[in-house]
């Protein structure tokens, strides 16, 4: 698994790839930098057949 991966290479440690802490991590780093982050985007569209 990558996340045993990136623990053992020493990229990351365990504290830190777990998901509360890092989408915590994430939210600071860029509140800190006033940037913008832009997440995955759904369209939906909903249609109905006329009938004659």
């Amino acid at each position: 698994m990558l996340q045993d991966r990136l623990i053992a290479s020493g990229v990351t440690t365990e504290q830190e790839i777990d998901l509360a802490t890092l989408e915590a991590l994430l939210k600071a780093e860029r509140h800190s930098n006033k940037s913008s982050y832009v997440s995955d985007m759904a369209i939906c569209v909903i249609a109905r057949k006329r009938s004659f």
